[in-house]
């Protein structure tokens, strides 16, 4: 008998809803009409009727009677087969559907810059990997301005950076506010001193990093060094702050970088306090239409982590 999928289940789905099928699955399973009745809670002609309903839109006779109750048809085993793994099927996809309502399932692509994950912020996106698995979650590492860029192209689901802008439709969230250090060779006459004001820097070379990478952490800082009487003299720039950190300490010159930057030990250079009220920031940035509720599962790990450790 060449019955198919579609011959038995496609064209009946216009026609019956799943609660009529759970019925004949009753009446498989217990092989008695007036039982199935009976757990299903309902009368037995009722039910004798709906399944006399399904029996015609197939065609064939699903069960044949006897005087103990029912058996199967052919055609009412392939049914109750096919019934079982489509209720399994749908069980499991409005299980998944709810997940990714949730955020517990699907997909979140995130950017960050270097300096970010300075921060620890790799903590919380590591316990977010663990606590949701069925979330594929996938790092990229740009410069600021890069991951604006993507972001906005909707290639991002959320950015971790350092000084974002909050751009048309997008939204911004302050993770942290830090203060900075000076980098700054063994060698130099400065490099034994507790704390230094950025104007004791005025006179030196700077080494620094190009504001095409990220735009508003550069014009802090710049800013820093204005409002402190100077403009630095930037002799050389470098992408990444490592970079910088190993020019400085082949003596090409000076920098100031944000506080976090002096968790990455770097031969031939100390890091100073700098005696200042400016700051720098670490933010998150989103979509302001982002419907990935990851996004908000993520971000709320991220701000409970940074909160922890604000208390510690």
């Amino acid at each position: 008998m060449n019955y198919t999928f579609f011959d038995m289940i496609g064209v009946m789905a216009s026609e019956i809803e799943m609660r009529h099928l759970r019925l004949f699955l009753t009446v498989a399973e217990t092989g008695h009409v007036g039982r199935a009745a009976s757990k299903l809670g309902m009368a037995q002609p009722n039910l004798s009727q709906q399944i006399g309903r399904i029996e015609r839109i197939v065609g064939h006779p699903l069960f044949t009677r006897h005087s103990k109750g029912v058996n199967l048809t052919p055609a009412g085993v392939f049914l109750q087969r096919r019934v079982a793994s489509l209720e399994a099927s749908l069980s499991t996809t409005l299980e998944t559907a709810r997940k990714i309502g949730r955020g517990e399932s699907g997909s979140l692509v995130v950017g960050f810059c270097g300096s970010a994950m300075m921060n620890r912020i790799s903590t919380p996106i590591g316990e977010f990997r663990r606590s949701y698995p069925d979330v594929a979650l996938e790092l990229r590492e740009f410069s600021v301005n890069e991951q604006r860029r993507q972001l906005s192209d909707g290639m991002l689901d959320i950015c971790f950076m350092r000084d974002g802008e909050c751009g048309d439709g997008l939204t911004l969230c302050n993770l942290l506010r830090e203060p900075y250090v000076a980098i700054l060779s063994k060698s130099h006459p400065l490099a034994e001193e507790k704390r230094i004001r950025p104007e004791a820097l005025a006179a030196e070379p700077f080494v620094f990093f190009p504001a095409t990478l990220a735009k508003l952490a550069h014009e802090r800082t710049i800013e820093m060094c204005l409002s402190h009487g100077f403009k630095p003299n930037v002799v050389q720039e470098a992408p990444q702050w490592t970079t910088m950190a190993m020019l400085i300490g082949a003596g090409l010159g000076v920098s100031l970088a944000p506080k976090s930057v002096a968790a990455v030990p770097v031969p031939g250079v100390v890091f100073i306090p700098v005696v200042s009220r400016s700051r720098t920031c670490i933010d998150a940035a989103f979509r302001s239409d982002c419907a990935n509720t990851s996004v908000k599962l993520l971000l709320d790990g991220v701000l409970r982590h940074m909160r922890s450790l604000a208390t510690a």
